[in-house]
This record gives C-alpha cells, sequence and structure tokens, in this order.
C-alpha cells in the first residue's frame, strides 16, 4: 500500500466518521469529538492527569497518583464513549420516531419491523462514537485541557517530602503523614 493510498483511506475512514457524527440531528446531536474532550476531561477530574513533558497519563489510586502503565485513561475513555453512545443512539431514535408516521403500519407486527429498523438505523448513526479513532482523538484532545493538563513540576513540588504506600514522610522532621 502507497502512502497515497493509506492516506486516502484515512481522508474516507474520517469523512465517513464525520458523516456519521452529522448525520445525527442537532437536536439530539451536540457530539464532536471536542466536546466529547470537554466532557470526558470534566469527568475525570480527580482521577486522570496529564503530564505534557512526560507524555505520560497520570492516575489517581485512591491514596497516590501513579503512571498509567495500565492504560486506565483508554478504558475509562471507552467507558464514557460507551454511556455517550447509548444516550445519543437512543435520542436519535426517539427523533427518528417522532418523525415517522406509523399510522401507515396495519399491524402490530409492521410497527414492531418498522421500530427495529429504526433502531438498527439510530445505532449505524451512532456507532462512530466508538471506534479506535475516537477514542484516541478524545483522549488526545483532553490531555490539553486545563482540567486534566499538569506540568512537571506540580509532581514534585517539595523535594523533602517522600510519598510511600504508607503516606508522606517529611524528609527534615522524620513525620509520616497517613495516606
Amino acid at each position: 500500500m502507497t502512502e497515497n493510498s493509506h492516506d486516502e483511506t484515512r481522508d474516507a475512514e474520517d469523512n465517513e466518521r464525520i458523516d456519521a457524527l452529522t448525520a445525527i440531528p442537532s437536536s439530539v446531536r451536540k457530539v464532536t469529538e471536542d466536546n466529547l474532550a470537554l466532557d470526558f476531561a470534566a469527568d475525570n477530574v480527580g482521577w486522570l492527569r496529564h503530564a505534557g513533558q512526560w507524555n505520560r497519563w497520570m492516575f489517581w489510586n485512591d491514596t497516590h497518583w501513579e503512571v498509567d502503565y495500565a492504560v486506565r485513561s483508554c478504558g475509562r475513555c471507552r467507558e464514557f464513549l460507551r454511556g455517550v453512545y447509548d444516550e445519543t443512539t437512543d435520542g436519535y431514535y426517539q427523533h427518528l420516531c417522532v418523525e415517522t408516521d406509523f399510522t401507515r403500519f396495519k399491524t402490530a407486527d409492521e410497527k414492531r419491523a418498522e421500530r427495529r429498523r429504526l433502531r438498527n438505523k439510530a445505532e449505524m448513526q451512532c456507532k462512530a462514537i466508538l471506534n479506535l479513532r475516537t477514542v484516541q482523538n478524545v483522549t488526545n484532545m483532553s490531555r490539553s485541557d486545563e482540567r486534566i493538563r499538569s506540568d512537571v513540576a506540580q509532581w514534585d513540588g517539595d523535594p523533602w517530602l517522600l510519598n510511600t504506600p504508607d503516606g508522606t514522610v517529611d524528609l527534615r522532621t522524620g513525620v509520616m503523614k497517613a495516606a
């Protein structure tokens, strides 16, 4: 595969993803990767930080911050996007149902079949929310959010404090503060 054909494939995938997101009516939508990144950052204040100089995600494990080697940031983003997918799919499905004239169907089976078709249409339109590129873009965009972004200097503000699993030791006095 040549570099140009790879770029064309990537452009086609981007266009498909954008088309899927913009096909949802604006009354339901408000789903952009930028808005998703802002919401993801808001949901993770206090749980995730990104240290730009280290290019590392940091994760709060209930006692201290640790480097996110387990890729929890990606897992939390996927969980967040699944919730957005469910909400958006349900909203779009409801929109489609409101727009559909069900009186033209004569039997309950025909109405059920149409509802299934509309549910499938809503799911297909919203599936771009769950794709890998969206997860990557949302996590990448949220790194710059001021609520998540951190500076390396924040992580070692006092060189006389030593973090341990049991708490913080003040090296000047030897006193430990519980975690």
